[in-house]
């Protein structure tokens, strides 16, 4: 007698057998990974030279060479300087980081479209694919470009191919996000659940701290409005979960980053429009340009938000990475940094993410095809446009701005 296959081996195996996500996963390498080899392997204006640097030092042990601020999130080098030793020296690390960026893609659109979850509706699933693959590609509408010659500063980004830490945070950012969001559920969450969240939350940090600057106080914001409506919240997920690994782990950060005596002298300071006004104009127009598409499913759905953990939860967190992109910077030689525009970048595209699963349950709702659908639907396509549009100029250019 066959036995049956474990309920994680089935999950595994219908996974294997979905011909359009094993399309979307092949699309999704083919479009990514061509852009990164050439933004890695070729002289262009990016963040990439320095992080392979870093790994070089770390791999050769000149610790003293890398940043201690760099060292407080060493989760991209500690990596490639991993597959580099699993490889026993043989592929450069300039091709394992296009695989390790390409592959954040494949899984950033894979999570997106397992989430979204089988319909019984037909064409589905084809629909499901093409939001989770375009999400990966889709930037801010960049009309000012044609005024400024800016295609990145000014605007929130969501398309990054200069930035790798946080292609590589994104995934593991959004699967945080979903767990989270077991905290508003209704339910008690098992200890199983509370160790992955807390490792993710780790992970994440490591990676990037911004997402949890972001997430954490959106989460407790969430609390006491859950609270309000006196709704349950499952408090021991929350606090073991993700506060007490948050506090260990960005504590340790902070003290590497602003406290530690082999640091550069820093501080984090209050400085409104500062860092983003020093690169670009028209913030206010690059704003809404950068969250037109969510801002929109928000006003065409704004009864659903108030009992929608989902949506609240994503609104919450871009707001509060929005003060912190625009009222926040470091001090000194970081300044010009903008190290708070990742936290800003990741929960737009969380946002995004949530947004793009109303658009899609609207259009296969069963009505007709009406304004509102095909307004919603323009929008959307329009930064998926812009998104191509981007990633040719980063092709041809050897400037991302």
């Amino acid at each position: 007698m066959n036995k049956k296959p474990s309920k994680p081996i089935g999950m595994v195996l219908a996974v294997i057998k979905d011909r359009t996500l094993i399309l979307l996963v092949v699309l999704t390498i083919l479009i990514n990974a061509p852009i990164y080899y050439y933004r890695i392997n070729f002289p262009v204006d990016s963040d990439f030279s320095s992080h392979l640097l870093y790994t070089r030092d770390l791999i050769h042990g000149n610790l003293a060479q890398i940043p201690v601020h760099i060292l407080a999130h060493p989760g991209l080098q500690l990596l490639l300087a991993g597959l580099y030793f699993l490889s026993f020296h043989k592929v450069t690390l300039g091709v394992m980081l296009t695989g390790i960026l390409t592959l954040s893609q494949v899984l950033t659109a894979a999570i997106i479209y397992i989430w979204l979850g089988p319909g019984i509706k037909k064409h589905w699933d084809m629909g499901r694919a093409l939001i989770a693959g375009t999400l990966t590609l889709a930037a801010p509408l960049m009309y000012l470009v044609f005024h400024d010659k800016l295609y990145y500063f000014g605007y929130i980004d969501l398309a990054n191919y200069h930035n790798p830490t946080v292609v590589l945070l994104r995934p593991i950012a959004l699967t945080s996000f979903f767990m989270g969001l077991q905290a508003f559920r209704g339910t008690k969450n098992s200890w199983k659940s509370i160790l992955v969240a807390g490792i993710l939350v780790v992970i994440s940090a490591l990676i990037k701290p911004n997402y949890l600057l972001c997430i954490l106080p959106a989460l407790f914001i969430l609390t006491a409005w859950w609270m309000f409506l006196h709704k349950t919240v499952d408090f021991k997920y929350l606090v073991l979960g993700f506060l007490v690994p948050s506090i260990l782990v960005l504590g340790i950060q902070g003290w590497m980053a602003y406290f530690s005596p082999d640091g550069q002298a820093s501080s984090i300071i209050f400085s409104p429009l500062g860092v983003e006004s020093a690169f670009s104009g028209d913030l206010l127009p690059k704003f809404i340009l950068s969250i037109l598409f969510p801002v929109s499913i928000l006003v065409a759905d704004f009864r659903k938000f108030k009992d929608n953990p989902d949506l609240l939860l994503a609104l919450i967190g871009f707001t509060v990475s929005a003060i912190q992109v625009y009222f926040l910077a470091e001090s000194g030689s970081r300044f010009y940094d903008g190290n708070f525009r990742w936290g800003a970048q990741v929960m737009l595209f969380i946002w995004f993410v949530l947004s793009a699963r109303e658009l899609l349950k609207s259009l296969f709702d069963g009505n007709k095809i009406g304004a509102r659908k095909i307004i919603l639907s323009t929008i959307y396509l329009s930064y998926v446009a812009a998104g191509i549009f981007y990633y040719v100029h980063c092709f041809l250019s050897t400037s991302y701005a």
